[in-house]
């Protein structure tokens, strides 16, 4: 009485070779397995630096650090008040 092989039984089992790849192939492999770890773009990387780490908008999209916006304005009055008193006082 004979009994069924059983699936790690391996000494029974042919091994059987692996498939060809064409170069063409790989090549379309290794570009879709790559194309995943692409850096993100520099618009991409201001996006992820300038929000908030605490909170999203409520569409769970971008949402600015209240810090960055703080130094924005403080930035924007400083370059007013320069160019008021270098220029507009001509």
């Amino acid at each position: 009485m004979s009994l069924p092989h059983s699936s790690s039984d391996l000494s029974s089992a042919e091994p059987t070779p692996p498939a060809a790849v064409s170069e063409e192939q790989m090549r379309a492999l290794l570009r879709g397995l790559y194309a995943e770890d692409r850096k993100p773009t520099f618009f991409e990387q201001l996006l992820i630096r300038f929000a908030d780490p605490f909170q999203k908008s409520k569409n769970g999209g971008f949402k600015p650090s209240p810090l960055w916006l703080s130094l924005g304005v403080f930035t924007a009055l400083a370059l007013s008040v320069f160019l008021y008193f270098s220029i507009g006082r001509l």
